[in-house]
């Protein structure tokens, strides 16, 4: 093939590929507003790339450093299926230990627990050995001090929380003889 028309195609991709890149540039400049009131945009508070930007908070906040924003588009509506991927979230366990054989188990989440806003959170685990070991637990988080701002999302202050966890766990133990005979 001639090297002109190669040098023509390789400018007509780097035009097109530049036009991309400053499209994608003037989009990141400010963040995404809902094509629509009153429907769920998962981008909304935040910039197309994802990006959660920092937003003003009350100027009555004590210890503001202390408090986290979540954008709108991260507080979606529904039942734990319809915020699937959003704010639930389940996860498969596959281990291997010798003295306790091949395990497998499940994690569920819901970081929106009974739909008011991200205020409280409740994960399940369990797990479950071909020996027999078994561990089951359950944790529930609930922030005391949460807001919801006048333009989306809310905050919430990190450190205050009532915590409650439980569970039930049948361990198998391996004997270890070494540290007796190191000490004598």
């Amino acid at each position: 093939m001639p090297p002109r028309p190669l040098l023509g195609r390789l400018l007509v991709v780097l035009a097109l590929l530049l036009s991309g890149a400053a499209e994608s540039a003037a989009q990141l400049e400010a963040p995404h507003e809902p094509t629509r009131p009153g429907t769920y945009d998962p981008l909304q508070g935040m910039e197309p790339s994802g990006r959660i930007p920092r937003v003003p908070l009350p100027t009555e906040l004590p210890n503001p450093e202390r408090w986290r924003y979540i954008p709108e588009g991260r507080i979606k509506p529904g039942n734990v299926f319809e915020r699937f991927l959003v704010s639930s979230f389940v996860a498969p366990q596959f281990f291997f230990e010798q003295a306790v054989g091949a395990g497998g188990g499940i994690a569920l989440t819901d970081i929106d627990f009974r739909g008011e806003r991200r205020r409280e959170f409740l994960g399940a685990f369990f797990s479950y050995t071909t020996e027999g070991q078994q561990k089951y637990r359950l944790i529930w988080r609930r922030w005391l001090h949460h807001e919801d701002l006048p333009g989306g999302g809310v905050i919430l202050e990190e450190r205050s929380f009532l915590d409650a966890a439980g569970g039930y766990q049948k361990t198998l133990t391996r004997r270890f003889f070494g540290l007796e005979d190191w000490i004598g």
